[in-house]
């Protein structure tokens, strides 16, 4: 994690981030002539024990899952 971020700077950053997943669908769909219809990201569970049982998990991305419509294929 960056250290000092501020929330602007995280807004910031991400707006870039979708930008450039903006830019890899485009290009994926463009470039195979399918359509992505949905994008999940699952997390792994990492079985920490925390200090206090009411504070928020963080489970870092362990996969990430694109359903595309294969119908569009000439």
């Amino acid at each position: 994690m960056k250290n000092k971020a501020t929330i602007e700077d995280v807004k910031k950053a991400k707006v870039a981030l979708e930008l450039s997943v903006l830019k890899q669908i485009q290009e994926f769909e463009k470039d195979y002539g399918v359509q992505l219809t949905y994008i999940s990201i699952n997390r792994g569970d990492d079985n920490t024990t925390l200090a206090r049982p009411d504070a928020p998990r963080y489970h870092k991305p362990m996969n990430v899952d694109i359903n595309m419509n294969l119908d569009v294929i000439d």
